[in-house]
């Protein structure tokens, strides 16, 4: 038997003495006190409550942070919560799955007894020999703790437990955890957490006490009670139809839970016997913090798909850029290098160069559009009568170069006297990226520009019969940093329907796309404000 468990050994007996008469958490604290004075400074106890899905604090030694809140997904400690057997790891790099992620320590054993853990780590190896006195000292101590209920339960106050709350990931771990404590903190018969998205099926959390008879409410009970009456609610004898189910249950509470301000959920809770002030108060509190964590878990998962759109933006936008300034520094070499060319080739290579300049400058110009549509500082011009239908012939020429006649036609429709207010320079470059992207993914099929006023706006169609887009893409190809054109071949950098909406907003108009789906064609609807006296 090694050094270190002889030491463990013989403090084992010589807790109990230390303990003497005292109960409680004071029992607990000696305990764990005397222990690691006794066996040294290898030795860090420590002891836990199981509450609410996670182990609480009791009492330490030894320790320089305070553990507390511990979830029980991984250690030996969650392993014994879980089976309800005394668990031991003779060396951490044997069981490493087993060990509480403690840097230094080689050892540990940890003893489940009435809700409660005493769990040791060690800085050396210990020996199996030490298992069955640790065992029995620390049912002694448990028994100990509890022999002050009210000390030994060391009731965790609502705010410290919900402070693990805000490390979930998901809205489903945030709805079982606050289903948990709300049950276990206020001691409940019953307790049910329901939520809503547009984007996911119905999420229901269940708890009832065993002996309890009662099952969970069906998700749209919870919702039509809540959206009601959008506030804490209790019902003493008469209650809401769905909640007759719950017989014997005195009062039931009720109260929403948001997301990104918007009605997504309900937390219920009934007992036996409440104290409606207190309790509503920490349910209230469980509730709001749940709305909270899952804010933050909805901008967490914001952030990380804007991330990752930046990403696909910047991979794109040095593509398009390195295609061009490969041909200009290529063509810039060979006319400097003095090769045997004739004044033709010389022209063509001067052309080329600054052909593919041109289109450098374009993308430089269009990024900075991007940004300042995005923060809101597109700069545009509103002074100007704009005719649509002589807006929609000026583009002509330029499209002639994208759609020959002999492969595509663009035919507009666009009647005369449709006037709007705002830059025609910015007019038509709107509508040359919707008539562009409508040839380019148009199937070489012809494409249809039509006008009508409708409401006091002029509305611009832009329809063609192509590749079609899936609703469930719709959205995602106005914004800043990803669109169709990463996943098309056929797409160029893909800012024209970012700059056209915000130039479009920036004129009072607004830009839309829709689709019937994949094959089925899309249309670009462009809206401006007439002139007051066309409307």
């Amino acid at each position: 038997m090694g050094d270190l468990t002889r030491a463990l050994a013989e403090a084992l007996s010589a807790v109990r003495e230390a303990i003497g008469g005292a109960t409680g958490v004071e029992a607990a604290q000696l305990a764990v006190t005397h222990l690691r004075k006794v066996a040294g400074e290898a030795v860090f106890p420590s002891i836990y409550r199981l509450e609410a899905g996670r182990l609480w604090l009791v009492a330490q030694a030894g320790y320089t942070g305070v553990f507390d809140g511990i979830s029980l997904e991984r250690g030996i400690m969650a392993r014994a919560a879980r089976t309800g057997r005394v668990q031991f790891v003779t060396r951490a790099e044997d069981e490493p799955e087993f060990l509480f992620a403690q840097p230094g320590f080689v050892s540990e054993i940890t003893v489940p007894h009435h809700g409660h853990l005493v769990n040791v780590e060690t800085t050396e190896p210990l020996g199996e020999t030490v298992v069955p006195g640790f065992d029995e000292l620390a049912r002694f101590v448990i028994e100990r703790l509890e022999e002050e209920p009210d000390a030994g339960r060391v009731k965790v106050s609502i705010t410290r437990a919900l402070g693990p709350m805000v490390g979930l990931a998901s809205p489903e771990l945030i709805a079982e955890y606050a289903c948990r404590l709300a049950a276990h903190h206020l001691e409940l018969s019953v307790a049910q957490l329901v939520m809503t998205w547009p984007e996911r099926p119905p999420l229901s959390v269940f708890w009832r006490r065993p002996g309890m008879e009662s099952g969970p409410l069906p998700v749209d009970v919870v919702m039509e009670t809540v959206a009601a009456r959008q506030a804490y609610v209790s019902w003493m004898g008469d209650r809401p139809a769905g909640f007759r189910h719950w017989p014997g249950l005195a009062e039931v509470v009720v109260l929403p839970i948001f997301r990104r301000g918007e009605l997504c959920g309900g937390l219920v809770g009934a007992a036996p016997l409440i104290e409606p002030q207190l309790e509503a108060e920490a349910l209230a509190a469980i509730a709001a913090h749940t709305s909270a964590c899952l804010d933050r878990a909805a901008l967490e998962d914001e952030l990380s798909e804007a991330l990752a759109s930046r990403g696909d933006f910047i991979a794109a936008i040095s593509h398009e850029l390195r295609t061009p300034l490969t041909a200009i520094v290529g063509y810039s070499d060979l006319y400097m290098a003095g090769a045997a060319v004739s004044p033709a080739e010389a022209s063509e290579f001067v052309t080329a160069i600054r052909d593919n300049a041109s289109h450098v400058l374009e993308l430089v110009s269009d990024i900075l559009d991007v940004a300042r549509a995005d923060a809101g500082k597109l700069a545009v011009r509103v002074d100007e009568e704009v005719d649509l239908a002589a807006a929609a012939a000026g583009v002509q020429p330029t499209l002639a170069a994208l759609a020959p006649p002999e492969e595509q036609a663009v035919e507009i429709e666009v009647p005369a006297g449709l006037i709007v207010r705002g830059e025609e320079v910015r007019v038509r470059q709107i509508l040359l990226n919707l008539v562009s992207n409508a040839l380019k993914f148009g199937g070489g099929r012809d494409v249809s520009v039509r006008g009508r006023a409708e409401s006091g706006m002029a509305v611009i169609e832009v329809v063609d019969r192509g590749a079609g887009i899936d609703p469930g893409e719709l959205a995602t190809l106005f914004r800043p940093f990803s669109g169709r054109s990463r996943r098309d071949s056929q797409a160029g950098a893909g800012l024209g329907l970012v700059i056209s909406r915000g130039l479009a907003e920036a004129m009072g108009g607004s830009l839309e796309l829709r689709s019937a789906g994949s094959g089925r064609g899309a249309t670009a609807v462009l809206r401006l404000p007439l002139l007051a006296a066309d409307v």
